[in-house]
């Protein structure tokens, strides 16, 4: 097996996680005298180069007499051995574990509201970006900017059309050439949290056209692992702050693709209780829980979906074993009230991941409530719109935490949008307001207020590498 530069972070009593570092991350005393000369995991152009984190292996049960670990199979959560596997770190689509996307997941330079989420935005909001800054000015080979990846080449993608130079020609899930290649640094490190952080501007002297407009972004990544605030749990902790450095402002869905997958079993292997519960109403009686996307295989060939409704939760739990190139993909409509939360299960495992208030309007809503899903992967996608004015940072945080599985889902608490400490955002030169740390995966967001203009996602956008 191929070793990749990464960094185990871990904490005395047994969990740890695998963070995968960027090409070409140096300092923190990772590596005296500069960069791992193990190769990367990823240098493609879809996913954030600094959110490859994978190979959790939660805490153990502590036996109840003594103080010790008990000497027992620590399970193996988001590994690397399920997914696109033999592992390519030039394929976009190579991510690990929490791998994120700034972006929708749809072709195109831009983005579209759900149909059943913000349906409306504010008078004169410009179009919300697929994760790209300066793509539509960019001529053929000219430079444009991926969040979290960096400096791409336009028309550079192998099914790039070099006739299509509008905002249609960009494809997400493409390789593209690197225009230069991205600078990332290690701030700090130590056994149990990293700090990383890259930054990017479009140069005008890159460009034949000569434009007022600039673009660029500072992306910082923490991570860190521990103990969970309940026993048997593990908490992992990743707080991400972005701040747009360029002229103009921009907003952006963002999420975590979770590519979850329990000690090396195929998504709905016997017995392993492959499931995910959501946090959402479901919908009303005689209207459907979800609705499946034109290009992929119905959900309910391989799942029972289920809503109840006294726990505000719809669960998906696999019935059969998941087999090679099948894909499914879910989109779950609004119910006006949820923030995203969700509990994966596996192998006797649970993750559990839950989001602070998205209820404020024109300031920050959910953009989408998905599940994809395949023989290597059961993903759970929240997507979020994050926007931010010139020099202004949005900062979140998400809080995973590990545990024995229960077999019982119980809600999230939802938080009620005067709560302090969970949004944070400020000029890049000011103040980071603290980040709220509660049980769950939190994420914790503060955007600006213009949204960009509405329409419909698209529906057989998905565009598999071949």
């Amino acid at each position: 097996m191929t070793l990749y530069s990464n960094l185990t972070l871990s904490e005395p009593g047994g969990p740890s996680a695998s963070v995968f570092l960027p090409s070409g991350a140096a300092g923190g005393g990772i590596i005296e005298g500069g960069p791992s000369p193990l190769p990367t995991y990823y240098e493609s152009s879809r996913f954030e180069w600094s959110s490859m984190i994978g190979s959790l292996r939660p805490r153990v049960s502590r036996d109840p007499d003594v103080s010790t670990i008990s000497e027992r199979l620590q399970h193996v959560l988001y590994g690397i051995d399920m997914w696109r596997v033999p592992h390519d770190p030039q394929w976009p689509e190579s991510g690990v574990g929490l791998a994120a996307e700034f972006g929708c997941g749809d072709e195109g330079a831009a983005c579209i509201p759900g149909r059943d989420w913000l349906e409306e935005l504010p008078p004169g909001a410009r179009e919300i970006t697929n994760g790209v800054l300066g793509y539509e000015e960019a001529d053929v080979d000219e430079p444009f900017l991926k969040i979290g990846v960096g400096k791409l080449r336009k028309g550079s993608c192998a099914s790039c059309d070099p006739d299509d130079l509008g905002p249609g020609g960009y494809k997400f899930n493409n390789p593209y050439l690197f225009f230069k290649a991205p600078s990332w640094r290690i701030i700090e490190s130590n056994d149990s949290s990293i700090i990383m952080e890259s930054e990017e501007i479009l140069d005008p002297s890159e460009r034949k056209a000569q434009s007022k407009k600039t673009y660029g972004y500072r992306l910082r990544k923490s991570i860190s692992i521990s103990d969970g605030l309940k026993a048997d749990a593990t908490s992992l902790i990743v707080e991400t702050t972005l701040t747009n450095l360029g002229s103009e402002s921009f907003s952006t869905p963002w999420y975590s693709h979770h590519f979850f997958t329990c000690d090396g079993y195929p998504v709905g292997a016997d017995e392993k209780g492959y499931a995910v519960d959501f946090d959402i109403n479901p919908s009303p009686e005689g209207q459907p829980l979800y609705s499946d996307l034109n290009w992929a295989t119905p959900l309910g060939q391989y799942a029972d979906v289920t809503g109840d409704s006294a726990k505000k939760s719809v669960r998906v739990a696999l019935n059969r074993e998941v087999e090679e190139g099948i894909r499914m993909k879910i989109e779950l409509p609004d119910d006006g009230e949820t923030e995203g939360a969700f509990v994966l299960h596996g192998c006797g495992a649970s993750v559990s991941a839950s989001v602070p208030s998205t209820s404020i309007k024109g300031q920050i809503e959910m953009y989408a409530f998905n599940l994809y899903a395949e023989r290597g992967t059961l993903s759970p996608e929240a997507l979020f719109l994050i926007s931010a004015k010139p020099g202004e940072s949005v900062q979140w945080a998400q809080h995973i935490t590990f545990a024995e599985d229960s077999g019982n889902f119980e809600r999230r608490t939802r938080f009620k949008s005067t709560q302090k400490g969970f949004f944070s955002h400020s000029p890049s030169s000011g103040l980071m307001l603290g980040m709220g740390v509660l049980g769950g995966v939190l994420l914790s967001m503060k955007v600006l207020n213009n949204f960009l203009p509405s329409g419909f996602r698209q529906n057989d956008g998905y565009s598999q590498i071949e």
